[in-house]
């Protein structure tokens, strides 16, 4: 498609900008045409993904998927922590990893060690990328709002720019410090606030109650009812 050499990431960079404008076909031209050059770039294999799910190739979506979870160690961090809790004499019944990768990693041991989920053990991520809904079982993630952290942080940076500085402050703050001088924004901007976006638990396949539970872990830490 181009005789200019590009690397993996303008690549993906091109074809998420065809994604973004609707142009999935193209999309995944681009992505293809990456691929016979860096066959283990991983993010290539994401957007292949990607533009699959837009032309509901769901099969095909997750062939992807799986092909980067493979080239991604990411996710065998969530493997190697799992055998330390496997381990314990009095092990957990449930697990919450710091993104989804780990999750998965974390379900792929469980299945190879026989553990059902969730009958016997929970598993949560955090992130809810796509693949996310596509693992098996689906996978229970705390979806981050990306679009509004960013949106938020463009604002703030726009209403920083716009601000005018307070009349007097860099040189009362250069007296005071000795430092270089650096206008202060208006006492009215947001600026230092504590912004706040909602996220959302999305309560998918792999936790439950597991019908499995030993109630020893709990024995003098809590008071039953006769």
């Amino acid at each position: 498609m181009s005789s200019a050499f590009l690397s993996s990431e303008e690549y993906d960079e091109r074809a998420h900008q065809l994604y973004d404008e609707g142009n999935f076909d193209e999309a995944l031209a681009v992505l293809r045409e990456g691929l016979a050059l860096y066959p283990n770039a991983v993010e290539l294999h994401v957007g292949v993904g990607y533009a699959r799910l837009a032309r509901d190739e769901f099969a095909w979506a997750r062939q992807s998927f799986e092909e980067a979870l493979v080239l991604d160690h990411d996710h065998e961090d969530g493997l190697a922590g799992l055998e330390h809790f496997l381990a314990l004499s009095d092990r957990p019944s449930a697990l919450v990893c710091f993104n989804d990768m780990m999750a998965i990693g974390v379900l792929k041991g469980l299945r190879q060690a026989g553990i059902q989920v969730p009958n016997e053990f929970s598993v949560t991520g955090f992130d809810n990328i796509v693949f996310s809904a596509f693992t098996n079982p689906p996978l229970t993630t705390f979806d981050q709002p990306k679009r509004f952290i960013g949106a938020e942080a463009a604002r703030l940076v726009l209403e920083l720019l716009d601000t005018p500085p307070v009349e007097g402050a860099t040189e009362s703050c250069t007296a005071a410090t000795g430092t270089t001088t650096q206008p202060m924004v208006h006492p009215g901007s947001s600026m230092g606030k504590v912004q706040k976006l909602k996220g959302r638990l999305l309560i998918r396949e792999t936790t439950a109650m597991p019908k499995a539970f030993s109630p020893r872990a709990w024995t003098g830490s809590t008071t039953r009812k006769s």
